[in-house]
């Protein structure tokens, strides 16, 4: 099962979000296992380094983003998905890309706290306790 995490799962873990945090890190916990394949957007990289650094010291955030690097699969962007990405119905021009590029791919889930961003998604999107309980009673 291939899933892409979107950045405020991400950022749950990271940054200790109560009282998120727990089953971000639950999933990310699978991925770890191997028992799903998680995925973030070349993009999504960049936007973890800048808002962590804004929180926590430098040293520490280089460190999670390299842990981060080996743990996810990265989803490289193209040409062909920005210009997809601009000429979609969504609101929100990243997340558009993270779609976009997901769909490329071929993943089966995104998980998001923050669907409504993501209701031009042809791929289905879950909250974090969703997909929990999703793979639960599989």
């Amino acid at each position: 099962m291939n899933v892409l995490f979107d950045a405020d799962v991400i950022l749950d873990v990271c940054l200790d979000r109560e009282p998120h945090e727990i089953a971000a890190f639950k999933l990310m916990t699978l991925v770890e296992k191997g028992h799903i394949t998680g995925w973030i957007g070349s993009g999504t990289v960049n936007t973890l380094y800048y808002l962590m650094a804004n929180e926590l010291e430098q040293k520490w955030v280089k460190r999670h983003l390299l842990e981060l690097l080996e743990l996810f699969q990265i989803i490289p962007v193209t040409h062909d998905i920005l210009e997809k990405s601009i000429k979609s119905k969504f609101m929100d021009f990243e997340d558009a890309v993270l779609c976009h590029a997901a769909d490329d791919r071929g993943l089966d889930y995104i998980i998001s706290r923050n669907k409504d961003s993501f209701k031009a998604s042809t791929i289905p999107v879950f909250t974090p306790p969703e997909l929990l309980n999703i793979l639960e009673a599989i």
